[in-house]
């Protein structure tokens, strides 16, 4: 998954749950508020980080919301405990992710 493909999925949640990009993050990344607006301003963000988001999104994709077609799913299933943190954050498990992104993405 790419920053750009973060981007799309923050938005439309924010959007569908009427609230802001710094909220979205600070969920998403356990108190990282100002991830997506870096992202917006096309920074750069390592790997752990987008690990952590799109399972994020994965595990707590509003019912109501289609998931964009233009951004592969993470699944939830391999990795223990995925969604049931505070915040969101996945378990101990590995992430599928890891083996197609970089050490450090850009959008």
């Amino acid at each position: 998954m790419t920053g750009a493909q973060l981007l799309i999925l923050a938005r439309l949640y924010a959007a569908h749950t009427e609230t802001s990009l710094r909220e979205v993050g600070r969920k998403a990344l356990a108190g990282n508020h100002k991830f997506f607006a870096r992202l917006e301003a096309g920074g750069g963000v390592n790997t752990k980080s987008i690990e952590r988001a799109a399972s994020w999104f994965g595990a707590n994709w509003p019912p109501g919301l289609e998931w964009p077609a233009t951004v592969p799913r993470p699944s939830t299933l391999s990795r223990p405990g995925a969604g049931h943190a505070p915040g969101g954050e996945a378990g101990a498990g590995g992430s599928a992710l890891s083996t197609t992104l970089g050490r450090d993405c850009r959008p």
